[in-house]
């Protein structure tokens, strides 16, 4: 399992790594600041030449990666998001986290 973490906040981001690394052992988990920086991330461990558009996103979550964004914005809304998208906002606790995940990934599991 792949999971991505898009958090502008740095001592946020290292929290939820931690976080996601001590629960989710096996999984690849790696973090941007910004969306755009999700093109890097793609090209280092998911797909060659990713652009940062739609279609990439689809392919990255296609290939069971879960995305997962928080800050600003509306609560925990994976159930209205495609599935492997997490969308979390601030402040959440480690229990929101760590569901909001699981539920992603059954949902991806699921479809």
């Amino acid at each position: 399992m792949i999971i991505v973490i898009v958090e502008n906040d740095p001592f946020v981001r290292i929290d939820i790594v931690e976080t996601l690394r001590a629960n989710f052992a096996q999984s690849k988990i790696s973090s941007v600041a910004t969306l755009h920086q999700v093109q890097k991330v793609a090209a280092d461990i998911l797909i060659a030449d990713a652009e940062l558009n739609q279609k990439a996103l689809v392919s990255w979550l296609s290939q069971g990666a879960t995305i997962i964004f928080t800050g600003p914005g509306k609560t925990d809304t994976a159930d209205a998001e495609f599935d492997g998208i997490v969308r979390l906002q601030r402040p959440f606790s480690q229990d929101m986290l760590l569901h909001a995940v699981r539920r992603a990934m059954a949902r991806q599991g699921s479809g």
